[in-house]
């Protein structure tokens, strides 16, 4: 077999994995690593202009992002729910994965992870521990990633540097202002 494109390479390694009927050679765990490879590679293509959402926290930054992507593809609420860096670009495949503290990450379904976040099911102590979260965006027509931060007068002060660390990837920054804040103090101090 000639691997020529990306796809190629998929079908290659699809029967590596299910052995073409002969039995598996790797498991889908050993290829992991070599897929989260590939999906960076696809936020950082030199095509896909980043675009940073900042604000408040509550300014709608995440409703914004879904308008934007034209699917739920993040999750909002009445209280403050983005407590991470989360990154959502366009993909082949869908995909969620979940970086904690200490370098582990969970894979997750992009629906799965929505869920858990509208039901706030994660504990206090999961959520403590999420730094950014990866969502591949499958049969979206947007032709950027975004960046969604989580929001300047949060609740943790960690929030708002890791937002502050966010904006280094980003190309654009979309500052998100809730129109009934305009004039107030606080979005003086975003300019």
């Amino acid at each position: 077999m000639t691997i020529q494109s990306l796809p190629d390479l998929f079908a290659l390694l699809d029967r590596l994995v299910t052995g073409g009927g002969e039995g598996a050679v790797l498991s889908s765990a050993d290829l992991r690593p070599l897929t989260r490879l590939f999906q960076e590679a696809d936020y950082h293509r030199s095509d896909l202009p980043r675009v940073g959402l900042v604000g408040e926290f509550k300014a709608g930054k995440s409703t914004l992002l879904n308008a934007l992507v034209r699917a739920p593809a993040a999750a909002t609420d009445l209280f403050e729910m983005t407590s991470w860096i989360a990154r959502y670009w366009p993909s082949r495949a869908p995909f969620c994965a979940v970086h904690r503290l200490g370098g582990t990450v969970e894979d997750l379904t992009p629906e799965a992870f929505f869920e858990k976040c509208s039901e706030r099911s994660w504990s206090p102590e999961e959520l403590a521990e999420i730094v950014s979260v990866d969502i591949g965006l499958v049969g979206s027509s947007t032709a950027c990633a975004y960046i969604d931060c989580p929001g300047f007068g949060s609740i943790a002060e960690a929030n708002e540097a890791r937002m502050v660390e966010a904006l280094d990837e980003a190309d654009l920054v979309l500052v998100v202002v809730d129109a009934e804040a305009i004039g107030s103090l606080r979005v003086h101090g975003l300019v």
